[in-house]
């Protein structure tokens, strides 16, 4: 049998690829997978009992008749048709499959004959298997989508070092338009679909040595395994990557909705929390929370981060950013530094007489890029400054994009850095921009302290 971690690379990074099921109609699962592989730059076969051409590409009747045998195989039929289509994969010696067809073990006792059938022939073969019922794969540093279900045709996501991966194809699908939103770069979005075979461990178990990976984003209804599951969170702990996870089910109504999503049980919550925290998972309460974590980590040193300065050039701001750092019961806790004489005299010297130079900033509206970038730079200097949440909104006139210039010099040094920033209705622009540039920002005060939270939750293990 193919050994998970390498067909998990031939799923990635395949030498040749077939699809099974493809299609001249562009909208149908199997025409839009074949449509969306071909620029690669690999051959990409067509398989079709029923097509001798797809336009001017020669169609195949199956796998045995291919040119070589492909390292991948798309199969994009219905649920019945999978297995036959498997069996084939096996026997022709391919590596690894991905079936997107829903209608296994989710959907009742025929389902889970159609599975159990799909693991026989796993087995026997040697062939390994992501899904079935998977929303497929995209690896934007190698060009490969297989992503049949989004929002936009056309967005495909920017090389990043964020891996997400994901049981849900609804989740994912919402993922992936928010990281393509928020400008996000993304090193590999997986969905992992029923886990006949390939699993979330063996995933992890791939991105724990991936040196691409930076973080890893889970998202998961039920936990198969757990023992190889923290075993495979501490090797991540071990290697300094860390894993943002969402455990959903921990309720039982939403444990028993779980159950009939996936085929599986969700397992105690109180079970599942302390396992993953003695793993050394960063648990996310939700999926913003999961996205806005790894953005975070990706982003920034980790760091305890426990003393925080407030900057901004607005009171308000700056008042609703020290009651959030400061919030009762916040886990991980979060305190204001105290800025020393040496501090306050360096600000004093950037901000009008009028603002304030103590712990939170306020800058007034008066601020400019200069002002900022002095303050920015008394506070790196600051040895009782571990971290700064920051606020930038157009509203002062003397702010301008020198502003954002001096933030991602700040965000390339040692102390953690997020960013709450607002322009109106360009608010999404101004997010992308900064997020492209590797800041953390993020549409919300609450959102921009939460993501810091996480890199101190990182930064105290």
């Amino acid at each position: 049998m193919t050994e998970a971690r390498e067909a998990i690379e031939a799923l990635l990074e395949p030498s040749s690829v077939a699809v099974i099921g493809a299609g001249t109609d562009p909208t149908s699962p199997g025409g839009a997978m074949y449509r969306r592989l071909r620029p690669l730059s690999v051959p990409v076969w067509p398989v079709n009992p029923r097509l001798e051409r797809i336009g001017d590409e020669r169609c195949y009747p199956d796998v045995a008749s291919l040119p070589s045998t492909p390292d991948l195989a798309v199969i994009a039929t219905r649920a019945d048709r999978v297995g036959p289509a498997l069996e084939q994969c096996g026997r022709a010696g391919v590596k690894v499959a991905l079936s997107i067809a829903g209608g296994f073990s989710e959907v009742g006792d025929e389902g889970r004959r159609l599975e159990d059938d799909l693991k026989r022939i796993v087995a026997e073969t040697g062939v390994r298997l992501l899904g079935p019922n998977t929303l497929g794969v995209c690896a934007p540093h190698t060009g490969l989508d297989t992503i049949f279900v989004r929002h936009e045709e056309g967005i495909f996501l920017e090389p990043g070092d964020v891996a997400f991966v994901t049981q849900s194809g609804s989740v994912g699908v919402e993922a992936l338009g928010t990281l393509a939103g928020s400008g996000t770069g993304l090193r590999l979005f997986l969905g992992l679909g029923n886990q006949a075979d390939i699993d979330a461990v063996d995933v992890l178990d791939y991105l724990a040595t991936d040196e691409g990976t930076r973080v890893t984003a889970l998202y998961l209804e039920s936990i198969p395994d757990g023992r190889r599951l923290m075993e495979a969170l501490r090797a991540h702990e071990s290697a300094g990557r860390p894993v943002v996870v969402l455990k959903v089910g921990r309720t039982d109504r939403g444990s028993k909705a779980a159950a009939s999503h996936t085929g599986r049980l969700a397992g105690s919550a109180a079970i599942a929390d302390g396992a993953l925290a003695q793993a050394g998972a960063i648990r996310a309460r939700d999926d913003e929370h999961l996205l806005d974590l790894s953005r975070a980590l990706s982003f920034c040193t980790p760091s305890p981060c426990r003393a925080v300065a407030v900057v901004s050039a607005a009171g308000g701001y700056a008042v609703m950013g020290t009651d959030i750092v400061l919030e009762d019961g916040a886990v991980p806790a979060l305190s204001m530094a105290d800025f020393s004489d040496e501090t306050r005299k360096k600000l004093a010297e950037a901000c009008p007489p009028y603002g304030s130079v103590a712990n939170p900033i306020d800058m007034t509206g008066v601020a400019h890029d200069a002002m900022y970038a002095q303050v920015l730079d008394a506070l790196l200097g600051a040895p009782e400054v571990d971290s700064l949440v920051c606020f930038l909104s157009w509203g002062p006139h003397g702010l301008t994009e020198k502003t954002i210039e001096a933030l991602e010099r700040a965000a390339r040094g040692p102390k953690p850095l997020v960013v709450h920033a607002m322009a109106g209705p360009r608010t999404g622009e101004l997010v992308r921009d900064l997020t492209r540039r590797r800041i953390a920002a993020y549409p919300s005060m609450r959102r921009a302290v939460d993501a810091l939270r996480g890199v101190a939750a990182r930064g105290r293990r």
